[in-house]
Parts: C-alpha cells; sequence; structure tokens
C-alpha cells in the first residue's frame, strides 16, 4: 500500500513540477464593430500556435522572433480557418491584418489585429470559433464585443462556438464566467497545491487539540473564506487598474506561498489559526487569478458581473477540492501509519514543487 502511495505522490510530484500556473488554452478576442465593418483582435499563446504548426523549428523550447516570422503565412492561414465570419452565405474576408508578439500572463502571445469587410448591409454577422477544439477541447476564448458603443463579454468553448455578433445580449454571461472560475482553480496547479496544503494543516492541527470533525469542518470553510476575501480584493484591484505588479513578481510569490505553507506542516510557524495565512496569501493569489480576465479589461457593470460570477466559480471549485481532501483524510486515523506516511510525504513534494516554481519564475531555472 505504501510503495503505490509513493508512487502516485512522485508521479504527482513530477505532473506538477513541470507545469506552470494558469496553463490552460486560452485566446482573447476584442471585436469592435462600426456599420458592415468589424475590427478584431484576438491574442493567441505561442504554445497554442505552436501545437498546430511546429513553429520551433530550432527544438529549444521556445519560439525566436526569426521562426516566428518565418510562419507569418501560415498563421495567417491558420487565423482565417478558424475564425470565420460570415453574413448570409457570404464569407467576410480578413484585411490590413498585423501580427506583433506581446506577453499575457506572464507568457508569449501573439496578437493578431485585422479588420473585416462584410457585403451584405443589414444582414446580421456571425462568427464560427474552431481554433484548436480538434486537439484540445479545454480550449477557450474569451471575448469582448463592443457593438455600436455598446459592450458585453462572454466565453468562446466548444460547447458554445457561434456567435452572432448582432444579437448578441448586452450583459455579461454570468454563467461564462462562474464556469470560468471554475475552470481556473481546477488547471492552476500552484492554486490547488496551495489549498491542498493548507487543508492538511488544519486537519493536523485540529487533531494534535482533539477538535472534533465538526469543528475541523468549520475551521476549514473559514479558511476557503478568508482566502476568497483576499483574492477577491486584490482581483478587484487589478482588473479596475488600482493595483499592478509584474506577472513574474506575483507568479514568483504564489510559488513562494506554496513553499511557506508546506514547510508549516513540518514545523508550524503560522499558528494555530491558518485563516489569517489564508488571507494574505490570498491576497498574492488573487492577482494570480487577475491574469485570466485583464486582457479583456472590462469595465463598469460588466466587471462587478464578471468578477462576482469568476469568484464564486473559483469558491465553487475551492470547495469540491477542500471537500474531496477533507474526506479521504478524516478516513485516516491521526497515529495510523499511512496518515503520517501521506502528509509527510505530500509536504515534502508540496515544499520542493513550490521552490522549484519560485525559482524558475524568479530567477528562470
Amino acid at each position: 500500500m505504501m510503495k503505490r502511495l509513493a508512487a502516485l505522490l512522485l508521479t504527482t510530484l513530477v505532473a506538477t513540477n513541470t507545469a506552470f500556473a494558469h496553463q490552460a488554452s486560452d485566446s482573447y478576442l476584442v471585436l469592435t464593430t462600426e456599420g458592415q465593418r468589424v475590427f478584431a483582435q484576438w491574442d493567441i499563446a505561442f504554445r497554442d500556435l505552436n501545437v498546430l504548426l511546429e513553429m520551433d523549428t530550432n527544438g529549444d523550447g521556445s519560439i525566436t522572433r526569426g521562426e516566428l516570422k518565418s510562419h507569418r503565412s501560415q498563421i495567417l492561414d491558420v487565423a482565417s480557418r478558424n475564425l470565420i465570419l460570415t453574413q448570409g452565405d457570404s464569407k467576410c474576408g480578413f484585411e490590413n491584418t498585423t501580427q506583433n508578439p506581446t506577453f499575457l500572463n506572464n507568457d508569449p502571445y501573439l496578437s493578431l489585429n485585422f479588420s473585416v469587410a462584410c457585403p451584405n448591409p443589414g444582414e446580421p454577422v456571425r462568427l464560427q470559433y474552431k481554433f484548436l477544439f480538434e486537439t484540445d477541447l479545454s480550449h477557450q476564448s474569451l471575448f469582448k464585443l463592443v457593438n455600436n458603443g455598446k459592450e458585453t463579454a462572454g466565453i468562446i468553448n466548444a460547447d458554445n462556438r457561434t456567435l452572432t455578433l448582432n444579437q448578441l445580449s448586452t450583459s455579461v454571461s454570468f454563467t461564462d464566467f462562474f464556469v470560468s472560475g471554475f475552470v481556473h482553480i481546477m488547471d492552476g496547479p500552484d492554486h490547488i497545491l496551495f489549498l491542498l496544503v493548507l487543508v492538511i494543516a488544519v486537519t493536523l492541527s485540529a487533531e494534535r487539540k482533539h477538535i472534533a470533525k465538526k469543528q475541523i469542518c468549520f475551521n476549514t470553510v473559514k479558511l476557503l473564506t478568508a482566502f476568497t476575501v483576499a483574492h477577491a480584493i486584490t482581483l478587484g484591484l487589478a482588473q479596475t487598474g488600482i493595483l499592478f505588479l509584474p506577472a513574474w513578481l506575483v507568479e514568483s510569490a504564489i510559488g513562494l506561498s506554496v513553499a511557506i505553507a508546506a514547510a508549516d506542516l513540518f514545523y508550524p510557524f503560522l499558528g494555530a489559526k491558518k485563516w489569517p495565512a489564508a488571507f494574505t496569501f490570498g491576497l498574492i493569489h488573487g492577482l494570480g487569478f487577475a491574469s485570466a480576465l485583464g486582457p479583456l479589461h472590462i469595465m463598469g457593470t460588466d466587471l462587478v458581473i464578471a468578477l462576482t460570477a469568476f469568484n464564486l466559480g473559483i469558491e465553487f471549485g475551492q470547495l469540491v477540492l477542500a471537500t474531496t481532501a477533507l474526506i479521504i483524510l478524516l478516513s485516516l486515523k491521526p497515529q495510523n501509519k499511512i496518515h503520517f506516511f501521506v502528509t509527510r510525504v505530500f509536504a515534502t513534494i508540496a515544499f520542493i514543487t513550490g521552490l522549484c516554481w519560485f525559482m524558475q519564475r524568479a530567477f528562470g531555472f
């Protein structure tokens, strides 16, 4: 049994250590309609383009400007085949296309800017999005549409690939951003690891004091609430432009928070009550969550709706993870050898992984 657990935990270490936070496949699409013309900015991650075009010709793990330039025509072909705007039976053609490398979420992206001319005045413009779904059904594109001065925002995914631009609701889709928040926490290995470490810390602290299971559950809910309130604060501040920190600094601090929380499992220096630590580190993690919505620059009431839905989605994801972890941990007897083995090995893995994330993000190791 112990050997199997060790193998499972080792696999988790390898998988987690090779993944950076926010490596979910996301693109960002901003559309502005003016009469029969649509102006678009489509930001696509280099790693996603590389899946289809294999642009890393020298195999060094990064895409240079030269490699990007040599694939300009192929990139435009991929874009026109996967982002299709039609009016009736007529396809709207791309015009005035430019390609510029940029950085979003601490990752290299290609920003495609173009206009689309549609031939039939008065008819609705229909958008079909096909990018990457053949290879990755989890891919999504967060979009903002400015239609005659009115804004709306939502998410395109494998289950919702078609938009009729002239007929979209002017309100932000609450459901879309709730699901996005849930997916974001599930696709964030550093957030997941940090959360699980805190849950384990709560159970270990309770076991030392022989606290009842009901109180452990209450303490866990308090911990999750503190974490959620904190990241909601910094997420809101970041989205409104009040607070800004470089992405590399935020991601490095998140990795370090995992290592610190894991070290606390061996030597409880964060105190018996874990919610203050959860709140403090939640302020940092909130800046990491902000990267998911930042490129759209949603403002006003739409921002309030999007942030509320996104935070609730994150909270729901946290509850799912914490509940699963609690069921497993509470089923193990505190003094059982398996319990001791699992918590100590997990703490070691979490500490090493968090430290590696910190070194990679802060110093490029």
